[in-house]
């Protein structure tokens, strides 16, 4: 828009330049070629001001009420600015030497002689090039510049009233290296003044600056390998905020925070600022701007600017703070993310609470706060009756009977070893003749109808008459997998039975939390008894997890005086044989469980503790072993079982032993390993069901769950389930199976089998198996899905969720292990009490495994170590003009390595263009996507959004499947335009270059967008075979494209919206 500026010039103060908001949109106002018209550039925002607040924001000048300018000029013209090239740049470069001026502003006189030399400082023609481009006419003259090429695009800084950002790649720092490859010091510098200064004023020194306090430094930009540095000294401005120094550091990893040293202000008088006012008294020998005696002493010493080049640096270090860098970090980075987490807290925003936990964890920050809150999940109940129990419920049978009968449902919130089951089988038996028990896991069912009236209705090796037969029996136990599918297979019979019975007692209601978004059934299961079910229902729990104000609550609590003690210890042994001793001793007098996080732990312990003569059960889901043999009879109760052995042995189990099994004469507890969440981790401590010990031990490099595990959890079922696979062993040569394998899960060439396979996907298999897709045998060699008929989609919609729940309590509750976990005692209802043990910690990881066990994977390694060799010897033949194996080796795993060893796709003309490591590390990304994976989401994206759909929205799409780093939101964009620009005449897809479409953020705008979209003759029936076409065609295309002469250029400096 222009404004007339003779018009407005007699009442108002002009300022050539400025910068106002109104009506929601932010703009710029430059003076126009012609010299008379104010331009104005218009920039989105969020924020309004008033009209005359608006003119007064154009002019700086003396504020007046104002009429709108009569001569004001309907015509709007789109302004673009952009960076200029270096081929620009240099073109309106001087010769002539700086002026004075420019070396009073850069403000140290002793380095004239270097400023004039120095690359990054310019005479730069404004007027010759304001002549081409009318928006910065407003500069006039010749000025001396400070630049930094970067991305092919210069950032200029001009000195007239205050430093300048003209142009060209905003935020872009720069580096300046030392001549001396060998150099072990990392200057930091806010600003590319200092950073010049820096450069100037010191010895043998890599310099990294950023354009301001609120920018980071940008290590991985510039390459900057910080490994190499035995210091790292941040020059600080004396006003830098703490919050300041944490953003500024945002992209170091906290690993380095110890090499960080910071200056201590307090030994240089008030007026100095900034690293360039200490140059400027050192190489002046001013004294008198230092408090230090020490300090003046050295400076007074110096004698010629060669000596002091030499000295500045050890003369500096001797002013550094004694205030740690890392305490200072933080401090204030904690008192920050607290902050974070106290609004989430109070206004449940759990994605950010998430977020900071994350975070916290990270750093090693405290955790008691997040814990308590997503721990000590309080009930809501108007309706709660309190008893305070000597041991167990029985005393108190004649009330809780009272309260179920007077209450349509009833919660029974009482601790572990209670006796809850007991009540039920003796005492509910006696007043309501006809109930159903239910429970989420086999196990407890079949313990709590063994040697009691209840029957245990089982579909599993019987016919439906048995089945209906025994459904109809008063007293019944099912798990709630039988319930929900007799409700929906035999809805008839069911509904009858349920109109019958006269109480619904639903155990072990906390295994509720750990269904969620998974298991289907248990939540269906509580659900319609929480909400469907006319008749009486008994929620019961230690740890209970509901959220339902009508129900009414039965609070158990045992007192103090009355509770059993458990005695905890966090890492109390030094080795392996220590901790295999105190097995065999403790076993003697009674028996222990080892809880592992994996069933691979279970094998390996099992293995450990028979090599040491130690009698062992095994239980995992897979199913339950005695001294690594099957116990076959399923008709024999496995605890029974076991006092047949021997009245004491070892349990080695995972996580289907924390609930529901009573395990006799148990007296201590291992725990190896993270348990799943607090409930899991109180469930199993409640197994030593009259006190004992407790020992964590912390297992040798445990792999934790991943932000990216859902995409691969996802596309292993879809794909496995495409290709029918069941056992995985019989269909482990498919070729389908094998591509998949290769492009998709990037296994590496040494684990391109089904061991390797089972090994890095361990813990997707745990999941999948957790969602009732597939299961490990108990071998633990081979893998059964259970995908026929499935709809995965629709199944593991929530899997995102889940898994970063998982991640989020598996955090809280091995923090708690570590650090606090007393705090169990204020937050959950128990019958026991922890006592946190004084007892010193190791800081020992331990490897529970035989010797024979680490010699094959002592052989495993050695072998991987050869192929790595070799796989670096190949990969730096191949793109080591562009990386080291070092750089690769931290962006791409060893099976996308193997991949890009084998890719015929790179594109190495781009790469050569390309300045930014990062834009080189997507390039090879690309290469590692599979066509038919961007054309599925392409396809699907399209056929869903009813609409054209933009190439930007396909990069979004393409980087939830494909993460990647990246420097700016579409990292994809150059790459998936170069795949899709070909002509596509009579095809179905079509591709338009820059079309003028609306906005979807501003629908009152029209902007230039790259889409694709169908044809209106596209049959969407046929999207198989288009997709199998459109795939082959592409791959075709870029094969040839890229096996064209390197000589031939593509135009990828185009400018997209």
């Amino acid at each position: 828009m222009f404004y007339n500026k003779e018009h407005l010039k007699a009442t108002l103060q002009i300022k050539s330049v400025s910068s106002f908001k109104y009506n929601n949109n932010k703009y710029s106002a430059f003076l126009a070629k012609d010299k008379k018209t104010l331009l104005i550039k218009c920039f989105d925002t969020d924020t309004t001001i008033p009209y005359s607040a608006w003119l007064h924001n154009i002019y700086s000048g003396y504020y007046q009420e104002q009429e709108e300018p009569t001569t004001f000029l309907k015509n709007v013209e789109i302004v673009e600015s952009n960076p200029i090239d270096p081929f620009t740049y240099f073109s309106h470069i001087l010769d002539s030497v700086i002026d004075d001026e420019f070396i009073n502003n850069m403000g140290i006189p002793a380095f004239k002689k270097d400023y004039n030399n120095h690359p990054n400082i310019k005479r730069f023609d404004y007027t010759s090039w304001s002549e081409e481009n009318s928006i910065y006419s407003y500069i006039d003259g010749v000025h001396d510049v400070l630049m930094t090429t970067f991305e092919e695009s210069v950032n200029i800084r001009f000195k007239k009233g205050g430093w300048h950002n003209i142009t060209g790649g905003k935020n872009t720092g720069a580096f300046f290296p030392s001549a001396n490859e060998k150099c072990s010091t990392l200057l930091l510098c806010e600003g590319l003044k200092d950073g010049i200064n820096s450069d100037i004023g010191f010895n043998d020194v890599d310099i990294l600056v950023t354009d301001g306090k609120n920018q980071p430094f940008m290590f991985n930009a510039y390459d900057v390998d910080l490994d190499k540095y035995k210091m790292i000294f941040f020059l600080d401005d004396r006003d830098v905020e703490p919050k300041e120094v944490i953003s500024l550091f945002k992209d170091m990893d906290k690993k380095y925070h110890e090499k960080v040293k910071m200056l201590d202000w307090t030994l240089f008088k008030e007026p100095m600022k900034d690293i360039s006012n200490i140059l400027r008294a050192i190489y002046e020998k001013d004294t008198t701007c230092f408090l230090s005696e020490e300090l003046k002493e050295l400076i007074g010493a110096l004698k010629s600017k060669s000596q002091i080049k030499r000295k500045v640096l050890p003369l500096l270090k001797k002013a550094t703070s004694t205030k740690s860098f890392v305490e200072i970090h933080d401090k204030h980075l904690e008192a920050k993310l607290t902050t974070q987490s106290e609004y989430a807290i109070d206004t449940n925003k759990m994605k950010m609470l998430d977020y900071v936990i994350k975070q916290k964890n990270h750093n090693n920050f405290n955790l008691d706060l997040e814990s308590k809150y997503l721990i000590s999940k309080p009930l809501h109940s108007t309706n709660e009756f309190k008893i305070e129990l000597k041991k167990y419920l029985s005393d108190f049978a004649p009330i809780i009977i009272k309260k179920i009968s007077e209450n349509h449902i009833t919660l029974l919130d009482s601790p572990t070893n209670t006796g809850k089951s007991t009540l039920v089988k003796t005492e509910l038996t006696q007043k309501f003749k006809n109930i159903i028990y239910v429970a989420p896991l086999r196990t407890v069912v079949d313990e709590f109808c063994i040697g009691s009236i209840f029957t245990n209705v089982s579909q599993k090796g019987q016919n439906i008459n048995s089945t209906l037969a025994d459904l109809n029996s008063n007293f019944i136990g099912v798990t709630t997998d039988v319930f929900f599918n007799l409700q929906k297979s035999y809805e008839t019979e069911m509904k009858q039975r349920l109109s019958d019975v006269d109480l619904i007692v639903f155990d072990e209601q906390h295994l509720i939390k750990e269904s969620e978004n998974f298991r289907e059934k248990v939540t269906e299961v509580n659900n319609y008894l929480l909400n469907n079910h006319s008749g009486k229902v008994l929620f019961m729990s230690g740890t209970p997890h509901i959220d339902s104000k009508k129900i009414s609550i039965i609070k158990a609590t045992v007192p103090k005086e009355n509770r059993d003690n458990i005695y905890y210890n966090d890492n109390p042994y030094e080795n392996e044989n220590e901790f295999i001793e105190n097995v065999k001793k403790e076993v003697l007098k009674h028996s222990v469980m080892i809880y592992c996080s994996s069933t691979s732990k279970v094998e390996e312990v099992t293995d450990l503790l028979r090599a040491n003569n130690t009698n062992c059960f095994s239980i995992t889901s897979s199913g339950i072993l005695w001294n690594k043999e099957v116990v076959k009879n399923k008709s024999l109760d496995p605890k029974k079982q076991l006092l047949n052995f021997s009245e004491t042995c070892v349990y080695i189990c995972t996580t289907r032993a924390t609930t529901g099994l009573n395990l006799p004469n148990l007296k201590g507890i291992y725990q190896y390993g993270t348990s799943y969440n607090s409930n899991t981790f109180i469930q199993l401590m409640a197994r030593l069901r009259s006190g004992g010990f407790y020992h964590y031990v912390t297992p040798f490099m445990e792999r934790n769950l991943s932000d990216s595990m859902e995409q691969r959890i996802i596309g292993i079922c879809k794909k496995f389930q495409s290709l029918s696979i069941d056992k995985l062993s019989a269909h482990w040569q498919n070729k389908g199976l094998q591509a998949y394998i290769i492009e998709n899960l990037s296994l590496p060439i040494e684990k391109r089998n089904l061991d390797g396979f089972l090994s890095v996907y361990s813990e997707e298999l745990k999941i999948i198996e957790a969602y009732g897709l597939g299961k490990l045998t108990i071998e633990n060699d081979d893998y059964v899905f259970n995908l026929d008929n499935k709809n995965i989609i629709e199944i593991l919609k929530d899997i995102d969720t889940t898994i970063d729940r998982k991640y989020i309590d598996r955090i809280l509750i091995d923090y708690l292990c570590k650090n606090n976990i007393s705090i169990l005692n204020d937050i959950y209802n128990l019958s026991f009490i922890i006592h946190d043990s004084t007892i010193k910690k190791n800081d020992v990881e331990l490897r529970l495994i035989t010797e024979d066990g680490i010699e094959k994977k002592k052989a495993k390694r050695a072998k991987t170590r050869e192929i790595n060799k070799e796989r670096k010897e190949k990969i730096v033949d191949k793109l080591g003009s562009y990386f080291s194996f070092n750089q690769l080796n931290k962006e791409f795993n060893s099976g996308e390595l193997d991949r890009l060893l084998e890719s015929e796709v790179i594109d190495f003309d781009l790469m050569a263009k390309s300045k930014d490591n990062r834009d080189k590390i997507v390039i090879l990304r690309t290469a590692l996507i599979p066509i038919k994976s961007i054309v599925e989401i392409t396809v699907n994206a399209i056929m869903n959004s009813n609409d054209i759909f933009t190439i930007k929205d396909l990069d979004l799409l393409i980087q939830e499947a494909y993460p990647t780093k990246k420097r700016n939101k579409h990292p994809y964009v150059l790459f998936l335009k170069s795949l899709f620009s070909s002509v596509y005449d009579g095809k179905e897809l079509q591709f338009d270059n820059m079309l003028l479409i609306k906005d979807r953020v501003m629908r009152n705008k029209k902007r230039f967008f790259d889409v694709l979209r169908f044809k209106k003759d596209f049959d969407p029936k046929k999207t198989k075979e288009f997709i199998q076409a459109e795939t082959e065609r592409l791959e075709r295309e870029r094969l040839a494209k890229l096996s064209k002469e390197v000589s031939k250029k593509y135009d990828f400096n185009v400018v997209f919206e």
